[in-house]
């Protein structure tokens, strides 16, 4: 019979391997790899990743945490779906809760999330994604910073969620069906440069001076900044 300490190891390795694999086909449903509702066999992709079945299994529970993948019990396991209806509900709940975020932020800033939103925030400057999902592991960094700053897990999960979802280059194509990621990637840098709402300068700006309604204003401009938003983003938060 197997020791604790002989079954211990042979537990990390698996988890490490399991999260790798999850980290690989998460980047590929960002990057628009794989298309959304697209069928993922587990099969197919234990042969792919040359690990067994079992480690494809514990990828897809962890992707289901997050809204990656869904299943479906005649269809098996899946990209998740959205239509244009569901992608703006998605995009006004990520708007809405990052701005209480970046509201709570500024009440609840102390010197180690000033520290860590200054920091990534001047990381933007000079980064040059080489990939979509680089750029929203970025993205996620810096939100990420803002949540831990607001002071509420709750709040930070349920961002996460919705702003992996809504991130995904599937995602943006329902609302930009032209948009080509080199051109994409090619923009954002310029965003950080030119003070561009779309960017995060101002945002992290308003953070760290303590403006709770600057900060709420420019969260929304940033989420919601393409003119392609600019009717429902007018509707509903007036800006």
């Amino acid at each position: 019979m197997s020791t604790l300490a002989e079954v211990a190891p042979k537990a990390l390795e698996r988890e490490s391997l399991s999260k790798r694999v999850a980290d690989s086909i998460r980047a590929a449903v960002l990057n628009g790899e794989y298309q959304l509702g697209q069928k993922l066999r587990e099969v197919e992709l234990s042969k792919s990743y040359g690990v067994s079945n079992s480690v494809v299994r514990e990828a897809f529970h962890i992707l289901q945490g997050e809204g990656i993948v869904v299943t479906d019990p005649y269809r098996g396991r899946s990209v998740f779906n959205i239509g244009a209806q569901e992608a703006r509900k998605l995009i006004l709940m990520r708007t809405s809760l990052e701005a209480l975020a970046a509201y709570l932020a500024t009440e609840n800033l102390d010197t180690s999330s000033k520290t860590k939103i200054s920091q990534v925030s001047r990381k933007m400057k000079s980064f040059k994604p080489r990939t979509f999902a680089e750029w929203i592991d970025l993205e996620l960094e810096f939100h990420g910073s803002v949540w831990k700053a607001a002071g509420n897990d709750l709040l930070s999960r349920q961002l996460h969620h919705l702003s992996v979802l809504s991130l995904s280059l599937s995602t943006l194509h329902i609302f930009k069906p032209q948009a080509g990621l080199e051109d994409v990637l090619k923009t954002i840098p310029t965003w950080e440069r030119s003070q561009n709402i779309q960017g995060h300068q101002l945002l992290a700006q308003s953070i760290l001076e303590g403006n709770p309604q600057e900060a709420r204003k420019y969260m929304i401009l940033h989420v919601m900044g393409d003119p392609v938003y600019r009717n429902v983003r007018r509707e509903f938060f007036q800006l």
